[in-house]
């Protein structure tokens, strides 16, 4: 008896910690209640973003390419490690520098959804590193840099770090300077957020430029900083790429410009401890509204189509009709 009341007890915990999955009235996304955002951000958060992920299949159909989650909270805390990730799912595109696979059993059976983007918080839409973390499906995997998965010191980037060749200029002995493509002091990681747009390079690996459209750029492996708030670094050797050069030791990118998707489908998560106030609710509504707008928006910060000079879109899908 003893260790049957055992066993419902623990039935009934288990019930209990289940999350519980909703889509409020008026609202584009899924609201999970039941998670704690910790979860989701520490060295377990694999396999937390793998239950969440079968969470939602339990319930919705597998149509989005990507699925976005946010964590309700107004402000990141000071122990939070990141500020957004994305973790890749599945990768079928050839010449990026990462091997094809299929992870979706992990994921709940989804064999549609590419990855899936984390961010800590619900903040207004401009400091939210969605442009940032979207690349990252597709870059960097390809050069090898002094900032692993970004573009370091090299010309090849934007939004994912790297300068603007264009502005690359010698200044002593093995000393350069440059700038980004907002044209200030260019970071190794990340260029300012949502302030500046995609490079040629970046659209390229996502598909959403030709190959020819890339022009050649100059690139140091191995950096370091001499005056970092100046853009000065030092490299014994900056090497010369070209397209060409790239394609014939990685390969050319498969499927090419004129087969590669221009418009990604998205399914935005809310998670949150608890029930979310109906303001909290809108503040999602109106960062998922600039994130995924065509055209000039009136900001000076760049949405997604606007990052990629109107090449590529956003298409946010409704929960509601995606329903089992």
């Amino acid at each position: 008896m003893k260790r049957l009341l055992l066993l419902a007890a623990l039935f009934c915990v288990a019930a209990q910690a289940r999350p519980a999955l909703s889509v409020p009235a008026g609202a584009q996304f899924i609201v999970v209640t039941g998670v704690n955002p910790t979860e989701l951000e520490g060295t377990s958060r694999t396999a937390a973003m793998q239950s969440l992920a079968r969470a939602v299949s339990r319930e919705f159909r597998d149509e989005a390419d990507f699925v976005v989650v946010f964590a309700n909270r107004r402000t990141i805390p000071t122990a939070t490690p990141v500020k957004g990730y994305h973790l890749r799912v599945k990768n079928e595109v050839k010449g990026i520098g990462v091997p094809t696979f299929n992870a979706g059993k992990q994921f709940g059976g989804t064999q549609r959804l590419q990855g899936m983007l984390y961010f800590p918080n619900t903040a207004p839409f401009w400091k939210i590193p969605f442009v940032h973390e979207f690349a990252h499906g597709w870059a960097n995997d390809l050069l090898p840099t002094a900032e692993p998965g970004h573009f370091g010191f090299c010309g090849a980037g934007s939004q994912l770090g790297g300068f603007d060749s264009r502005t690359l200029k010698k200044i002593g002995p093995d000393v350069y300077q440059a700038r980004n493509l907002n044209g200030v002091p260019f970071g190794t990681a990340a260029n300012g957020g949502n302030s500046v747009p995609y490079s040629d390079f970046e659209l390229y690996l996502m598909g959403l430029l030709p190959a020819q459209a890339v022009k050649p750029f100059q690139c140091a492996y191995a950096g370091t900083w001499v005056n970092r708030a100046a853009g000065i670094f030092q490299a014994n050797r900056m090497h010369s790429l070209n397209i060409q050069a790239i394609q014939s030791k990685y390969g050319a990118r498969q499927p090419d410009f004129t087969r590669s998707p221009r418009t990604f489908r998205l399914l935005a998560v809310l998670v949150s401890p608890s029930p979310p106030r109906r303001q909290e609710l809108s503040q999602v509504s109106l960062t998922l509204q600039h994130l995924t707008s065509t055209g000039d928006d009136g900001d000076s910060n760049f949405t997604f189509n606007e990052a990629t000079r109107g090449l590529g879109r956003l298409h946010l899908l409704d929960p509601r009709r995606l329903r089992r």
